[in-house]
């Protein structure tokens, strides 16, 4: 078999288990944490919450439902899990889903970025651009439904695929053998509607994201003299933590998606491997993402500390809810 039609090595499939295994309970762990927390306001445990459950479906997704292995230069693939085989789940169908999910991680990043400019616009009496804001976020919820009907929109009739694949990889023919074998054209100008819609979100995207923390950032730093050094740095702590949590799986999801399209774009088949592993990084974004959180949060520490033996901290002191004016009661 060619190496753009190379199997994953044994140990693909076991790192993806081992994954959805650290994933379920540190999932669960923060959501605990978040919602016992009786000095987080509800709107940060929903945006929080939102944002893990999402990363979540998409790691469950890729770790149990559907372990992908792609072949390049073809836009294409298969399914290595059991569990679609069994069931008869068609690829496409688990792309589209797929598809869906992974687009709702950019309404749910973009939202943090918006809930920490309100929260920080809500110190001074100047209203700036929220209104056009929270319109650029609304329309990120229709992201992920574009998304789903761009890629139903590629879906090729098999005699097609048939034809392309004996024309231009007749050595890869075997692949057809495997029914969750898919692959799209990228020659069409589906695809191209589907890439050029795919970059336009993420550019979008982006600079409204950079917008709202430049501005957080500005309001912190014309109301600096107005504050007391330590209300300051919880609110500048504040917001580096939840731009960081956004972060995570930004980069775990946009690096690797964006180093198969260098394989594709270059025809650098000889990078396939590699590529392919870099959907681990994907798999496992919901993870890190939940890592980090129990990391950057020193409430948090403490509480996990407290399962330790011979610390004597209680974990009522944790979560008890403050009831002066401290800043420590304003860090969301």
């Amino acid at each position: 078999m060619s190496t753009a039609c190379s199997l994953p090595p044994w140990y693909y499939k076991y790192i993806l288990e081992v994954i959805e295994c650290l994933s379920i309970p540190l999932n669960c762990l923060v959501s605990y944490f978040i919602w016992n927390d009786t000095n987080t306001k509800l709107t940060y445990k929903l945006c929080v919450s939102f944002m893990q459950f999402i990363s979540f479906v998409v790691e469950t997704d890729m770790s149990v439902f559907t372990w992908p292995w792609y072949t390049f230069p073809l836009l294409g693939g298969y399914s290595q899990s059991s569990f679609s085989k069994y069931f008869n789940i068609s690829t496409h169908a688990l792309i589209l889903f797929y598809g869906f999910f992974i687009t709702c991680e950019i309404p749910a990043c973009l939202q943090s970025f918006y809930y920490r400019y309100e929260e920080t616009r809500n110190l001074q009496s100047k209203k700036g651009f929220a209104k056009i804001s929270l319109l650029l976020l609304s329309i990120t919820y229709l992201y992920p439904f574009a998304m789903t009907y761009f890629i139903h929109d590629m879906s090729t009739p098999f005699h097609i695929k048939y034809r392309i694949m004996k024309e231009k990889f007749p050595e890869c023919m075997e692949l057809f053998l495997d029914a969750s074998f898919e692959f799209y054209d990228t020659s069409t100008p589906e695809c191209m509607h589907l890439t050029v819609y795919f970059c336009s979100i993420m550019i979008i995207t982006f600079f409204n994201a950079l917008y709202l923390a430049y501005a957080t950032f500005s309001i912190l730093n014309n109301l600096r003299g107005l504050m007391s050094r330590q209300t300051y740095r919880v609110h500048l702590n504040a917001s580096i933590n939840l731009f960081t949590l956004t972060l995570c799986p930004f980069v775990l999801i946009v690096f690797p998606l964006v180093f198969c399209m260098f394989i594709i774009i270059f025809d650098a088949v000889e990078l396939q491997k590699y590529g392919n592993l870099s959907m681990i990084g994907i798999a496992a974004h919901s993870s890190v993402f939940s890592f980090v959180i129990l990391v950057t949060k020193s409430k948090y520490r403490k509480v996990m500390q407290s399962w330790l033996p011979n610390f004597k901290q209680p974990i009522e002191k944790v979560f008890v809810r403050t009831t002066d004016n401290t800043p420590s009661a304003l860090v969301f």
